[in-house]
């Protein structure tokens, strides 16, 4: 009886569609347009996902009260998920959604929490200042060479600019051999690990510095902590944007912020910051294991050029390269064709080998206070010299009036004079004319 149906909808009444579902894929021209809110369609029961990915993207997260499908469908696109809407599928829902019902307070308490999981979601992380549970970008700190790349002096200049920056929604990664770092010694400056001792005691108390033996694998994989092999929801890889960089670079106030508008606006999968060149053996990369970037970040590319570069790398770009890259492929090469890449000038982006001064939250507002009162003061005087300039135009009437009536003076006294002159030519002449007379 239901496979003879003419209409399904009509076993399910009262049935209707989720119109911003259909607004969104119209919108973008199927989903295409703009790739990044594509995982938002990933709601109830409408969506087939392959199971390795599913097995990669890990099961839903239990600890979230609604949103659960949308927050999945965020972490089946970060391990390089397309989703591809099919207008000839149908899905019912047995009478209107929660949504549906009462979509205020449902999105009220939807938004409370997927804010903490879904980076993507920029209007929810409004606020200037504070930290979530899954970043928006984490910056891998890491060594040029061990122990000269890789200084005290050198990996504060970097993390301390990251952390001053305009975008506070980041944590950092510190790549090095912490093992070698034991308990304090009572001669300090003695121990060839000073400066491991040194960034780690001065970074352990910072939540958003983080201490790692190696650079964290940017592809998901398999996890064999979780039962089934399944990563944990929120692993690394769930960061959307990952940023190499060697230290003792010191990127500007804005220079994060910069290069993530760059890279979303644009759909780059990876934005390669040229820092530095010179002549010298260039070292090349090797694949890892799951399409891994094995290179140093330091290393040289190219023939008999060093190269010195930071890497935005987007996950969920390397995670779907990684899901297409043919054997022998070059992982960056495969992120080029689905993504696209491309090379920025670092010092363009504020880049800059040596530590800067870092303007402080008192400093900055201190400075927005001053521009605000010179902006106030600027109005001020702006409004006192638009009405000087009223006063100077009405006595600029004024005095056009006079002139006008001066010249109405000084044409009457014109007038009267040419006619004295003729009055006075006129009595001369009949002087002249009397004396002629008597003289005969």
């Amino acid at each position: 009886m239901v496979a003879a149906a003419d209409d399904l909808a009509k076993l399910f009444e009262p049935a209707e569609p989720h119109a911003w579902l259909v607004d969104l894929v119209e919108r973008t021209d199927g989903l295409t347009a703009n790739p990044h809110r594509a995982f938002s369609l990933h709601v109830g029961g409408a969506t087939s996902v392959n199971a390795a990915l599913l097995a990669v993207a890990g099961p839903m997260d239990t600890d979230l009260i609604l949103g659960q499908d949308t927050e999945m469908g965020y972490r089946l696109a970060q391990a390089g998920a397309v989703f591809v809407p099919e207008p000839l599928s149908r899905a019912f829902h047995l009478g209107p959604t929660m949504r549906m019902r009462d979509k205020a307070p449902i999105d009220r308490v939807s938004h409370a929490f997927v804010a903490d999981r879904i980076p993507s979601y920029r209007w929810l992380r409004s606020h200037p200042s504070r930290q979530w549970k899954v970043p928006y970008v984490e910056v891998v700190v890491e060594p040029a060479g061990w122990p000269e790349g890789y200084t005290y002096d050198g990996v504060r200049a970097t993390v301390d600019a990251v952390l001053a920056g305009t975008l506070p929604d980041v944590v950092v990664t510190l790549t090095g051999p912490w093992d070698r770092v034991g308990a304090e010694g009572r001669a300090p400056l003695k121990d060839p690990d000073l400066d491991l001792v040194l960034i780690r005691g001065h970074y352990a108390h910072e939540p958003r510095v983080r201490f790692a033996d190696e650079v964290p694998a940017v592809v998901p994989a398999l996890s064999s902590d979780r039962p089934g092999g399944s990563a944990a929801p929120g692993p690394a890889w769930a960061v959307p944007y990952r940023l190499r960089l060697p230290a003792g670079w010191v990127p500007g106030e804005d220079t994060l912020a910069r290069l993530l508008d760059l890279a979303r606006d644009e759909g780059y999968g990876l934005v390669s910051v040229l820092l530095a060149e010179g002549d010298g053996d260039a070292e090349t990369g090797e694949m890892g294991e799951g399409g891994r970037i094995a290179e140093p970040v330091g290393a040289g590319t190219g023939s008999g050029r060093a190269v010195v570069r930071a890497r935005l790398e987007r996950a969920a770009a390397f995670a779907r390269a990684a899901i297409v890259l043919e054997e022998g492929e070059d992982l960056d090469d495969a992120v080029d064709d689905t993504f696209g890449v491309i090379w920025v000038d670092g010092e363009t982006y504020g880049f800059a080998p040596e530590a800067a001064a870092l303007t402080g939250r008192r400093g900055a507002y201190r400075a927005r206070a001053e521009a605000d009162a010179e902006v106030a003061r600027l109005a001020r005087e702006a409004e006192r010299l638009r009405e000087q300039v009223a006063k100077w135009r009405d006595e600029a009437g004024r005095w056009r009036r006079s002139t006008v009536e001066l010249r109405r003076e000084v044409g009457t006294l014109r007038k009267e004079l040419a006619a004295a002159r003729k009055i006075v030519q006129y009595g001369l002449l009949s002087s002249v004319k009397r004396a002629i007379i008597r003289r005969r």
